[in-house]
């Protein structure tokens, strides 16, 4: 775990920051074009850099009904295991429950599963298959 001293602040991204971020990690065959998904323009961005480069985002959709989707979480390979996306994902929580979201669901890949497990969301669905990738819809409440 990286000190707190050690974390960089959490900030707005633009959807073109997180393209490179995207690709590495979901995406290493797609060209940074082809890593943008419907809703991007809408979408909020978040996520944190060191050295002017983004090494952890994701993107935040409303989706109605007080309910947002979270997308796209990238944290990059020399970054991994060391508390950013943690530090994100709970620093992200606190900003959309101080806005009244009442949940927040996503698409967790099964490798990811614990992650998002330790930080309060729960299974909602069987597993599926995303292009080719095993999945679990997963739900956090905030009110």
């Amino acid at each position: 775990m990286t000190a707190a001293s050690e974390i960089p602040p959490v900030i707005a991204l633009t959807v073109d920051e997180t393209l490179p971020p995207r690709q590495a990690v979901l995406w290493p065959s797609l060209s940074l074009d082809e890593c943008r998904v419907e809703g991007d323009a809408e979408a909020r961005h978040y996520g944190m850099k060191i050295d002017g480069e983004v090494i952890c985002c994701f993107s935040i959709f409303d989706i109605g009904n007080h309910g947002v989707r979270l997308r796209k979480f990238a944290t990059t390979a020399a970054h991994q295991r060391k508390g950013y996306g943690g530090y994100l994902l709970a620093h992200v929580m606190r900003l959309l429950q101080a806005e009244q979201v009442a949940a927040v669901v996503l698409d967790a890949r099964l490798t990811a599963a614990p992650f998002y497990e330790k930080h309060g969301f729960a299974a909602i669905t069987e597993i599926f298959k995303k292009s080719g990738v095993a999945h679990v819809r997963m739900e956090r409440r905030l009110t």
